[in-house]
């Protein structure tokens, strides 16, 4: 399986990149992965995902924030309820794994965007700033959306990729914003906070703990 280790292709201030050599899909956090889905696959857009990081490392909150990239050239799916589900990608350990599938390069910048909101959350937003963060968007329902996933865990995602992504990152994830409103520059502000308290001002790397949750697609 190809793997592209962004950290190979790319040397820019900013954004870490480290891309970790991935060998097969057995590496993958948590179980149940598949690789064998029947779904038309189409290979993603490289150079988007490499001006989508560049834009996000010229970002001064996101200094010496560690973000490792890898490309698969196979599509990935989870069994859900007897149905396999397609996954575009997955975030974890300060790992971001993007799968190939239905990409155009808007879709795949914004999947990527999301899934750095995911790292940015675990790295550098504790529970209680959760909360004081969902209290700004009035949002008070914790539902598990499907089961598993959170909806202020996703909701904290989209609103990263709509504030701090570029134009080619504000394709949605999810259809929030069809009952919530979308974030604003208080929101943005709030996570620059939270991101500055815990690096310094982006002068101290943070190292990811092992055991970060993942944010899935």
């Amino acid at each position: 399986m190809a793997v592209v280790a962004l950290a190979l292709l790319m040397s820019i201030p900013g954004v870490c990149y480290a891309g970790p050599s991935v060998q097969d899909i057995s590496t993958l956090p948590g179980s149940g992965w598949y690789t064998d889905a029947p779904f038309p696959m189409q290979g993603i857009p490289e150079q988007a995902v490499k001006s989508e990081l560049a834009y996000l490392s010229q970002n001064q909150a996101l200094a010496n924030t560690p973000i490792n990239v890898c490309l698969y050239d196979q599509q990935v799916y989870r069994i859900s309820e007897g149905c396999k589900v397609p996954y575009g990608g997955t975030s974890f350990d300060g790992n971001i794994y993007i799968f190939a599938g239905y990409w155009q390069s808007d879709s795949v910048s914004s999947a990527i965007v999301h899934e750095i909101g995911h790292l940015v959350r675990h790295l550098y937003v504790t529970d209680d700033e959760m909360q004081t963060y969902m209290n700004l968007r009035g949002v008070k329902n914790t539902t598990l959306m499907d089961g598993v996933t959170s909806l202020w865990e996703e909701l904290f995602a989209e609103d990263f990729r709509t504030l701090f992504g570029d134009q080619h990152a504000q394709v949605p994830q999810y259809d929030f914003y069809n009952t919530i409103a979308k974030p604003d520059q208080q929101d943005k502000d709030f996570i620059i906070q939270c991101i500055e308290e815990k690096t310094g001002g982006g002068n101290n790397p943070v190292t990811p703990a092992v055991g970060t949750p993942a944010g899935l697609l």
